[in-house]
């Protein structure tokens, strides 16, 4: 079902892959255009050594990208206008 959503997006024919990267506590989970779908377990510490793995593993060097935080890492505040 994901890897359909995410086919559809980019499209099949797209010859720039793109990808789509969370950052959780307990690793990195990540989406590619491909269809394509996994999860990096790793701590806080070893996460840029997971990613560029990660990177060279895929083919992922200069794809567009994009990074979703999970819910408990951002806040949304409504101000009432002045």
């Amino acid at each position: 079902m994901i890897r359909g959503l995410i086919t559809k997006i980019n499209g099949r024919n797209s010859r720039r892959q793109r990808v789509f990267l969370e950052v959780r506590p307990d690793g990195i989970a990540w989406a590619a255009s491909g269809g394509d779908i996994g999860f990096l377990e790793c701590s806080s510490a070893k996460r840029e050594q997971e990613l560029s793995a990660a990177v060279d593993q895929h083919g992922w060097a200069d794809a567009p990208t994009t990074l979703i935080l999970p819910l408990d890492q951002y806040q949304v505040f409504q101000l009432e206008r002045p």
